[in-house]
C-alpha cells in the first residue's frame, strides 16, 4: 500500500513580493529558492531593469536596461550575417556560466528571431560559437530544468528548449548584470 505524499504549503512575503505554492515539499522548496534568488537579485538591480512594450529589455551603455523592438540586437549578442545564428560577445561569470549563457541565448532567440522553441543542435552550436562548448546541454541546463526556468520537449538531438516565464525573468536579470563596457 502506497501512502499519499503530504501536501506542503508555503506563503511568503519577501521584499514586497509575494510567493505562494502548494504541492510536494521538494518541488515547492525548489520554486521558492528560484523566487528568492530572483527577488534578492532584483533588490540590487531593480533600478536598472525596465521593460519595453512587450517586456523586452537589454543593457545599455550606461549599464541600465532599456527597451528594444524585435529585430534590434542587444550589445551582448552577435548575429552571423550569413547564417543568422546567434552567439554571445561576452559570457556570464559564475558557477554555471554555460547554463546562464544558454538562458541568454534562449532569450535572444525569443526576442530577436521570435522563436520560443530552440533546437538542441542550434543552441549547442551557439554556445560553441560563443566560446562555451558543452558536451551535454541537458547537464548545463540541469539547474534551470529543475527549477522550471527552462522546459525541454523531444529527445536527444531532436529536442527543443523553451524559456518559461520564470526563465525569461532570470534571463533579463542576467542581461542586466553583463557589463557592456567589457564587450
Amino acid at each position: 500500500m502506497i501512502k499519499p505524499q503530504p501536501t506542503f504549503k508555503l506563503r511568503v512575503k519577501l521584499a514586497g513580493h509575494e510567493f505562494e505554492a502548494e504541492g510536494a515539499a521538494d518541488l515547492v522548496i525548489g520554486h521558492f529558492e528560484a523566487f528568492r534568488t530572483l527577488v534578492m537579485g532584483l533588490g540590487a538591480a531593480a533600478h536598472t531593469v525596465s521593460a519595453g512594450r512587450e517586456g523586452r529589455a537589454f543593457v545599455s551603455e550606461a549599464g541600465r536596461a532599456k527597451p528594444y523592438e524585435a529585430g534590434q540586437v542587444p550589445p551582448f549578442i552577435r548575429i552571423d550575417r550569413q547564417t543568422n545564428a546567434l552567439s554571445l560577445c561576452m559570457l556570464p561569470t559564475g558557477g554555471n556560466s554555460s547554463g546562464e549563457a544558454a538562458l541568454l541565448l534562449l532569450l535572444g532567440h525569443k526576442q530577436i528571431h521570435g522563436k520560443d522553441d530552440v533546437p538542441v543542435t542550434e543552441l549547442t552550436e551557439a554556445l560553441k560559437q560563443s566560446g562555451c562548448p558543452v558536451r551535454r546541454l541537458d547537464r548545463a541546463l540541469s539547474v534551470h530544468l529543475r527549477d522550471h526556468s527552462v522546459v525541454k520537449s523531444g529527445r536527444g538531438k531532436g529536442g527543443r528548449y523553451r524559456l518559461t516565464n520564470l526563465g525569461i525573468k532570470k534571463a533579463h536579470l542576467l542581461a542586466t548584470q553583463i557589463d557592456p563596457a567589457g564587450i
